[in-house]
C-alpha cells in the first residue's frame, strides 16, 4: 500500500505535538480531544465546503484544510472524483 506524507500516523503525531506544546506552555484548554479541523479549520468554511460537495468525514475535511492552506497545490489521488468535483464547484 502506498502511503502519502499525511497518513493517519502523521496526523496523530501532529495532534500529539500540539497537545505537548499546550501542556508545556501551560495554555488553558477545556481538556477535550483535539482535531485538525478544530485547530486549523473554520466552521463556516467547512460547512460551505460540505454544501459544495466535500464529504463530511474527518479525513476529507483534513485534506481540504491541507489543500487550501498549502503554499503549493497538493497532488490529489482521487479515485472517487469527489475532490475534483469539489474543487470545480469552488473554483480554487
Amino acid at each position: 500500500m502506498i502511503k502519502g506524507p499525511f497518513i493517519t500516523e502523521f496526523r496523530n503525531e501532529f495532534i500529539f505535538s500540539v497537545k505537548s506544546i499546550i501542556k508545556d506552555e501551560q495554555i488553558y484548554h477545556d481538556g477535550s480531544d483535539f482535531k485538525i479541523a478544530e485547530i486549523l479549520g473554520d466552521t463556516m468554511t467547512i460547512r460551505d465546503w460540505n454544501a459544495s460537495g466535500l464529504p463530511a468525514d474527518d479525513l476529507s475535511i483534513e485534506n481540504a484544510i491541507i489543500a487550501t492552506k498549502s503554499k503549493r497545490w497538493p497532488l490529489m489521488i482521487d479515485p472517487q472524483v469527489q475532490a475534483n468535483a469539489w474543487i470545480k464547484v469552488l473554483q480554487l
